[in-house]
């Protein structure tokens, strides 16, 4: 007996005994039609604009490091000289700590290690990522050279006649 035709359902879709074989009871177009809408419910209701992150922002490690690491490891990142009287600071300067791979350094943000605080739940991993790099980078950085610092430049005032 021909499965199309005038009257038969289109060759693609199982006939009813098809159905009722793998579990569908035998529901006819109308189970079909329930099942499907059910799942287009769903994936309506998984991409609300709620859910929405938005674009991608740039990642700023320096404003990172500045909020984050500065305070014990130093703006320059050789760890801040009163602090290390008393903790253990990195400094990103040693040839140790600029031979660690950039994953070994991003675990130790992530987990922390010793006093320092694991801060993986507060970062993400792009951020992460981008911190272990920074802190090398300015760790290669040459010292800051000791003594007063110099004065600011003078602001232009208004022009003269």
């Amino acid at each position: 007996m021909p499965r199309s035709g005038p009257g038969r359902a289109p060759p693609w879709l199982p006939s009813a005994e098809a159905r009722v074989e793998a579990g569908a009871g035998g529901l006819g177009w109308a189970g079909g039609w329930r099942w499907w809408g059910a799942l287009a419910l769903l994936v309506v209701g998984c991409s609300t604009p709620g859910d929405d992150p938005g674009p991608a922002l740039p990642v700023e490690p320096a404003a990172i490091y500045a909020q984050m690491c500065a305070r014990c490891h130093g703006v320059d990142g050789r760890g801040d000289p009163e602090l290390k009287k008393t903790l253990p600071v990195r400094d990103f300067s040693d040839p140790r700590f600029q031979a660690a791979s950039y994953d070994a350094i991003a675990q130790v943000v992530m987990t922390g290690k010793n006093q320092m605080p694991a801060f993986g739940g507060l970062l993400s991993v792009p951020k992460i990522q981008a911190i272990s790099g920074y802190v090398k980078r300015i760790g290669k950085a040459p010292a800051a050279a000791p003594g007063p610092t110099p004065a600011p430049a003078p602001t232009p005032s208004a022009p003269r006649r």
